[in-house]
């Protein structure tokens, strides 16, 4: 059954955010299968330049402002007029709101559904952790929680992407909730054989093995581990693609390894891509508190993207460990706080000859938008 479908999210590509381009990926699919789809999102200048040179192969509207009621005036007669079966809103609490506290965001979906359109929330994220000081800390994960709350009863469907945020809105709501998983925002494209070699030279020109990682990471704890890896195996390089950000203390262990160390800048998906499959080992150093929580999940789009390149990955061990991750083969999970070891699964990860290709096979099952959007398509045709 074919639908009329507009997604509502903040950022759009070409802005750099990772939620816009789980938005992108998934409307695209959305547009290939034969729906009628429309974006409204926040206004950038970029976005509109790609829109007036009909970059898009649907509408695209970059035209919120504050995501208040002050933005019914214009995001209402938009809806109006295209009158779509469903509302497709992708939910961040810092995406629609400067201080991640959008108290009007719940009224504002509100006053826009009508009677024929139904609304499917997303939620990325719920809230922050419950810290009692500062006490705008607290103020502020009391009003998510509030907010989440309302959202929830807004929607008439709403979808989740891991374990631990399924658990936690289920305190929130007694409506059904799904789990849909989070695709790659790096997509697979054709390299040739000898493009990788090329790459691979020209990165390790004396045939060291290469640790690369992508997307916003806690970078000293990466320079930590490298330092620990380089001890053990001195012929490695560390690739980073993206940015440098690391704290004083992490940029004067980076002086000491800067000559083992590539750092792109922000690349093209394609060059990222390449890249990464010029990789032998992808790590992931996600932050994990003192009680535990926080590690890495399949809600991760760099994690996504490393399995679609076919890499082993390292990662570390927390409560957003989920199900599916129990499912990828080519992954070792560590302590974050243990360089040692971490760099010590890099190594293992290293000699692993199977677990790129099992990952690679995993991916085109379960982290495909091809079978996001199935899975989508599924629920919203009920």
């Amino acid at each position: 059954m074919l639908m009329k479908i507009i997604f509502i999210c903040n950022k759009f590509p070409p802005a750099i955010d990772g939620v816009g381009d789980y938005t992108f990926h998934l409307a695209n699919n959305f547009y290939q299968l034969g729906h009628d789809v429309s974006v409204i999102c926040a206004y950038c200048e970029l976005v509109q330049q790609k829109v007036s040179s009909g970059c898009f192969n649907y509408n695209v509207f970059p035209i919120a402002k504050s995501w208040s009621l002050s933005d019914l005036a214009i995001i209402k007669p938009v809806i109006n007029s295209y009158k779509p079966d469903w509302l497709l809103v992708q939910y961040v609490p810092n995406s629609f709101s400067r201080l991640a506290i959008p108290f009007e965001f719940p009224l504002l979906l509100l006053r826009i559904k009508n009677q024929d359109t139904r609304i499917c929330i997303t939620f990325h994220e719920l809230y922050t952790r419950m810290v009692y000081w500062p006490f705008k800390h607290l103020i502020s994960a009391l009003a998510q929680r509030w907010i989440c709350t309302k959202l929830a009863q807004v929607a008439n469907l709403i979808v989740v992407s891991i374990d631990i945020t399924y658990s936690l809105l289920q305190t929130r709501t007694d409506k059904p909730i799904h789990l849909i998983p989070i695709g790659s925002n790096i997509l697979p494209f054709h390299i040739p054989d000898e493009q990788i070699v090329s790459t691979r030279n020209e990165l390790a020109p004396n045939g060291e093995s290469i640790i690369s990682t992508f997307g916003n990471r806690d970078q000293d704890t990466l320079i930590q581990v490298f330092c620990k890896l380089v001890r053990k195996r001195p012929e490695v390089k560390l690739l980073i693609c993206g940015v440098l950000r690391l704290s004083p203390e992490g940029l004067c262990l980076f002086d000491s390894l800067k000559d083992k160390i590539i750092i792109t800048g922000h690349l093209p998906n394609r060059d990222v891509y390449r890249l990464l499959r010029s990789s032998d080992v992808f790590f992931l150093p996600d932050p994990v508190d003192s009680s535990g929580e926080g590690g890495t999940s399949t809600k991760s789009g760099s994690l996504a993207a490393a399995l679609v390149a076919g890499l082993p990955v390292v990662g570390t061990s927390g409560h957003m460990n989920d199900k599916l991750l129990s499912q990828v083969k080519g992954l070792y999970l560590g302590d974050y706080t243990n360089p040692d070891e971490l760099a010590y699964l890099i190594l293992k990860a290293m000699e692993d000859k199977t677990g790129g290709k099992l990952n690679q096979e995993f991916a085109s099952s379960f982290l495909a938008w091809e079978y996001i959007g199935k899975c989508y398509n599924d629920l919203l045709s009920k």
